[in-house]
């Protein structure tokens, strides 16, 4: 099965996805509020990332190459996934999932490089909730299902509740190192084999430039926040900090094969369905902070 917004055939380079030199002073340094206090400012990276409540990331890498494409389901499949505390948050009545693929560049756990897991391919099926803090709301991320190809990176984030699967997993493009390169652009994420195959790609236009996230692109990408329901029943809170994205609109994007066998028949069949937007995004340096639970397995706030 496939959803298409226009099926075309494009003779592009394809070459495997490489490293990136981004400004990451603050990801070799001390934390942010410490690289202030030696030198009267924030770290260029995270000049315009939301201030994090806690100091210290236990996390932080680089997330680039991001294809985006989101697709209308019937709320009252993704109600039961909804973590205790939050709700579901729709976009103009419209309760969306998104298939993300990205590229995971400089990662580091607690400030430290892992080896072999420095680089690699991510594919994740998420959804949107909202959570209210002192009359604010916090819009967040669910994530559904996220496919690593490393296994020490699918059993570490296990370990926190998160649902990871080691998979066999590729990203090939023609994107230049340069963002502000200008000329079409195609991305593609293949994962699995035989009969649970599956691909994700989508290319952007030769004349369109990168402009900041607006309507339901930004109701997409615009999160801090991301949500996660532990078997206890207890919910966790996590904060990502990082600077505002830019997007690429696509004009074709495809999603295909086994989409039934990784996400259940329910969602397999809405990924069928057409897209209601998808997009290329430039990616940035992050930081995740440590999470804290804010619904306990007794049923209330904590």
């Amino acid at each position: 099965m496939s959803s298409v917004l226009r099926l075309a055939r494009l003779s592009t380079e394809r070459r495997d996805c490489v490293e990136e030199e981004t400004d990451a002073s603050w990801v070799s340094g001390a934390t942010p509020r410490t690289f202030q206090a030696k030198t009267g400012a924030m770290p260029k990276a995270l000049e315009a990332m939301p201030r994090p409540d806690i100091a210290r990331p236990f996390m932080r890498a680089a997330w680039r190459r991001l294809a985006m494409a989101s697709f209308s389901v019937d709320p009252r499949v993704l109600r039961p996934l909804v973590p205790a505390g939050t709700l579901l948050d729709e976009h103009e009545g419209q309760a969306l999932v998104t298939v993300v693929g990205f590229w995971f560049q400089r990662a580091k756990l607690f400030g430290v490089r892992i080896p072999w897991h420095q680089h690699f391919s991510e594919v994740n099926l998420r959804f949107y909730v909202r959570r209210e803090v002192a009359g604010q709301w916090r819009p967040g991320v669910v994530f559904i299902r996220e496919l690593v190809p490393r296994r020490m990176v699918a059993w570490t984030a296990r370990l926190y509740g998160e649902r990871f699967t080691r998979v066999a997993l590729s990203c090939h493009h023609n994107i230049p190192e340069d963002d502000n390169t200008p000329g079409p652009r195609r991305i593609e994420y293949a994962w699995g084999r035989g009969a649970n195959a599956a691909k994700f790609s989508l290319n952007t236009n030769a004349d369109a430039g990168c402009a900041r996230a607006q309507g339901e692109a930004s109701f997409v990408v615009d999160r801090s926040w991301a949500y996660t329901a532990r078997r206890d029943g207890s919910t966790w809170e996590y904060q990502v900090a990082r600077p505002p994205w830019r997007i690429w609109p696509a004009i074709e994007v495809e999603l295909c094969g086994a989409m039934r066998a990784w996400y259940g028949p329910a969602l397999g069949d809405a990924l069928a369905g057409p897209a209601t937007s998808a997009f290329l995004v430039d990616g940035s340096d992050v930081a995740v902070y440590p999470g804290h639970r804010i619904w306990s397995s007794a049923g209330r706030n904590v």
